[in-house]
């Protein structure tokens, strides 16, 4: 008889490594069809390899093009006619059958579900969704996208799934583990065991059919696609409910969101006995807040950043492979209990590495740190009700226009504009009432000019000011002319 579990028994399913195949028949008996070998709709695949650029293949030689279509043969791929016809992104998977594979599974080529519009992240030894066209023909299918695992495995950058089965991660099930056992950040195919200090893996508990131990660190050291990958630590990015996120793998971020420079709430307790609740950081606005938020290279602090872990090998040595002609060291971010920050990855406009901003209303100079040198130096305080704002910050900036650049304030007394013009020329142009100030807010000092005359490109000459005795200049002619639109401090 299929095993029953109520919700209470899920973390201790897993971590015995069958939770996967219990949920599944638990469908089927929901659904009245126990016993009965009826179709998935999803399957559970293992990625072995991913083919991005299919144009690789074609630009080879016949030789080349000949050694790889037999390299694949060799795996076993059970729709190879397709090898030189694949569209991008797709994949080479094998079917796991839950948490347990008891059957072999060939290998074959999986086209992705999405079209080329939208093309999502998928690494070798990731599990991924598959679903097929028809129940009866599988000879195409289609992956869908990585799967989500539990809090204490999933990984926006590379997800082990095996390591749902390790009790020593499970949060909800440290008694079935020692106490003192730390997290071993390893690629084993299940859930690990140890007998007289050698540490092996339970079979039943595989999730392929295989006696290689390593099969997880193959695919990520021997594939071509894990020689494409970085390995690194990447913070967690939590979204607000009304958020549209979407994240890379490498550390980088798009949200369409509201106003945010911190965690998504502050958790306070609930007067009402439902424990924690989240209580929205004050210093968001609320309405008419809309964002979009563009980073690259969150959590630069020990606040924001988590806890990078060295991956290692099953004989404990560090997990190398070669990527640009150098030796990269496998790293990802530390998911055990004592390892979580409470604001990790949470955004940080001050030290986050890049970004670009384009708010709805926002307190733009308070939350980039710039409010008192703007108060104390011109005179610019930000709106106590907000304001619209659009934030570039990142190292180094650059601007490159073909034509022209052109940046303008629409004053109250007219437009202010700097113009960069393509034929070399800069050109400040402030308003009716306004004036140009160079080396502060507070320069004082008029310019004594005289006219220009021609001289040769890029060159300003004029003619020398005459001083006579006991004649005033400034006033204009040979004796020069202040400037009306200048001040120098």
């Amino acid at each position: 008889m299929p095993q029953r579990f109520n919700n209470a028994d899920f973390p201790a399913h897993y971590a015995e490594g069958n939770a996967n195949r219990i949920l599944s028949e638990r469908s089927k008996q929901q659904v009245g069809v126990v016993g009965i070998d009826a179709p998935n709709i999803f399957y559970r695949y293992v990625v072995i390899d991913v083919i991005s650029d299919d144009q690789l293949l074609r630009n080879g030689s016949d030789k080349e093009v000949s050694q790889k279509i037999k390299y694949w043969s060799s795996l076993g791929i059970t729709n190879i006619d397709f090898a030189t016809s694949l569209p991008r992104n797709t994949i080479i998977g094998k079917r796991l059958n839950g948490s347990i594979s008891s059957t072999y599974e060939p290998a074959q080529f999986l086209f992705p579900f999405f079209p080329s519009h939208l093309a999502l992240p998928c690494k070798p030894g990731e599990h991924v969704w598959v679903m097929f066209e028809s129940a009866i023909d599988t000879s195409v299918g289609y992956w869908f996208c990585k799967i989500t695992d539990v809090s204490y495995v999933d990984d926006v950058n590379h997800t082990h799934h095996p390591r749902a089965a390790d009790s020593s991660f499970t949060p909800g099930t440290k008694k079935i583990a020692d106490e003192n056992t730390s997290p071993e950040y390893r690629f084993r195919p299940g859930k690990p065991g140890e007998i007289n200090g050698e540490k092996f893996t339970y079979q039943q508990t595989s999730f392929v059919d295989t006696d290689d131990e390593s099969f997880y660190e193959k695919l990520l050291t021997d594939s071509d696609a894990s020689k494409l990958m970085i390995y690194e630590s990447v913070p967690r990015f939590r979204k607000r409910p009304g958020d549209l996120a979407i994240e890379g793998s490498n550390n980088t971020v798009i949200v369409l969101g509201t106003d945010r420079t911190g965690p998504i709430a502050n958790m306070v307790s609930s007067p009402d006995n439902k424990g924690v609740i989240p209580n929205k950081t004050l210093n968001d606005f609320d309405f008419e807040s809309g964002a979009i938020d563009i980073v690259a290279g969150r959590g630069q602090t020990s606040n924001t950043s988590g806890t990078e872990v060295i991956s290692k090998t099953l004989s404990g040595d560090p997990l190398t492979h070669e990527q640009s002609d150098k030796i990269q060291t496998h790293k990802e971010l530390g998911k055990s209990e004592s390892e979580l920050a409470i604001n990790e990855g949470n955004p940080d406009w001050i030290n986050d590495k890049s970004r670009v901003l384009v708010a709805q209303r926002t307190k733009v100079d308070k939350n980039l740190g710039i409010s008192e040198f703007n108060e104390q130096e011109f005179e610019i305080s930000d709106s106590e009700t907000g304001d619209g704002a659009i934030v570039i910050k990142s190292d180094k900036i650059r601007i490159v226009a073909r034509k022209d650049v052109e940046f303008i304030v629409e004053g109250q007394n007219g437009r202010t504009a700097i113009i960069l013009r393509s034929n070399g020329d800069i050109v400040f142009k402030p308003s009716d009432s306004g004036v140009i100030k160079l080396g502060g807010d507070d320069a004082s000092l008029a310019v004594l000019c005289n006219t220009a005359v021609p001289g040769a490109p890029g060159n300003i000459t004029a003619t020398p000011i005459v001083d006579t005795m006991g004649g005033s200049q400034g006033g204009g002619g040979a004796s020069g002319q202040f400037a009306t639109k200048v001040l120098l401090k």
